[in-house]
């Protein structure tokens, strides 16, 4: 599997867990995106609502 299909994986993981419990991980603020920074390539990516974003 590649990185990034690793790393889209692993943020739709994160979102089903916020949707289905109700938190996020990560952040305090609920109207924060859920971010995820990438300690290979130091870039930020954030998923929300099925859509992931490189920052």
């Amino acid at each position: 599997m590649s990185r990034k299909k690793n790393l889209e994986e692993f943020l739709k993981e994160l979102y089903r867990i916020e949707q289905t419990y109700g938190f996020k991980v990560g952040t305090e603020n609920p109207l924060d995106f859920l971010v995820y920074i990438d300690s290979t390539d130091e870039k930020l990516y954030s998923y929300s609502s099925g859509k992931i974003s490189e920052w």
